[in-house]
């Protein structure tokens, strides 16, 4: 087994593991809560088995019980959410992976601390990465919805093309080619068929902004093609320097390491999905970004549905 693959399989089986604890432990409280109704509702019972049993010790009896079960029930509800604590807002963000929220994508128009009037997030986030006068910059967008982190890389592409700049698309996923489906495009040849040496750069690219008048060219993930060795390298090198910017779309965090090990200088931008990310995945992202990654996390964009 090879060092890239491993580290993905311990990741997913502590994430296993996990799941599996919070099951047993929700299945536990559920057992216990029952026990305690039980309990109560014998204790009630036993305590009115000496009396004539009219209609108002019936009703107190059965409101006991419910009370009961509607504190268990919250108890057992509160447990789950703990277990299974999602990404709240941008501060929890920040706060927990020690970056900054570049930009919210989704729910009302974006509000920024810099810039109190409302601006495109994807705008703001390739400025974030590429200042007045700043060479050519590769920016690695990465996260765990691949639909995702596609359209967030686009977005930054439109960006950077309507800055009059040529900006290159590649897609490293070639399981599920996200950047393929967003824009509407074949999914090979691409990128991995470019870096096995069996098409050349310009054959796999497509150029998708032409007819907006933008300058912006992509390349698909192209065909499934495993433990091939990339001859292509210093090609790839050479033909990033053509463009003035280029996006990489890198789902997940295998793929995020593999672009971060294809392009030198590249910064990092993370997807967090509002509600959706757990705190557990957010800490593997942490310990994959700052251990496995070799590339600066420039920031976050927070995707809020």
């Amino acid at each position: 087994m090879s060092s890239h693959s491993s580290p993905p399989r311990r990741r997913a089986e502590w994430l296993a593991a996990r799941a599996a604890l919070a099951g047993r432990r929700d299945a536990r409280l559920a057992v216990s809560s029952l026990l305690a109704v039980g309990i109560v509702f014998g204790g009630l019972y036993s305590a009115t088995s000496g009396q004539r049993r009219d209609e108002a010790s019936w009703f107190a009896l059965v409101a006991a019980s419910l009370i009961v079960g509607l504190i268990a029930g919250y108890a057992i509800n509160l447990a789950r959410e703990m277990a299974r604590a999602h990404v709240a807002d941008a501060h929890e963000a920040e706060r927990f992976l020690g970056v900054p929220v570049l930009a919210t994508v989704g729910g009302r128009r974006l509000r920024s601390r810099d810039n109190p009037e409302e601006l495109d997030p994807y705008r703001l986030m390739y400025l974030s990465v590429s200042p007045a006068g700043a060479r050519a910059h590769t920016v690695i967008v990465t996260g765990d919805d691949p639909a995702i982190v596609a359209s967030t890389a686009a977005g930054i592409a439109h960006a950077a093309a309507t800055d009059t700049r040529a900006t290159l698309v590649i897609d490293l996923d070639n399981e599920r080619s996200p950047a393929a489906a967003h824009y509407r495009v074949r999914t090979e040849p691409g990128f991995s068929d470019a870096m096995a040496g069996v098409r050349l750069w310009r054959e796999v690219t497509l150029a998708v902004g032409a007819n907006s008048g933008l300058s912006i060219d992509v390349i698909p993930g192209g065909a499934l093609r495993r433990d091939v060795p990339e001859r292509a390298t210093s090609e790839l090198t050479e033909f990033l320097l053509e463009h003035d910017f280029c996006v990489v779309v890198a789902p997940g965090a295998r793929v995020a390491q593999r672009a971060a090990g294809l392009t030198s200088g590249a910064m990092v931008i993370l997807c967090v999905e509002l509600q959706v990310t757990t705190l557990v995945e957010l800490a593997v992202w942490r310990s994959a970004l700052f251990a496995e990654i070799n590339a600066p996390v420039h920031g976050l964009a927070l995707i809020k549905h």
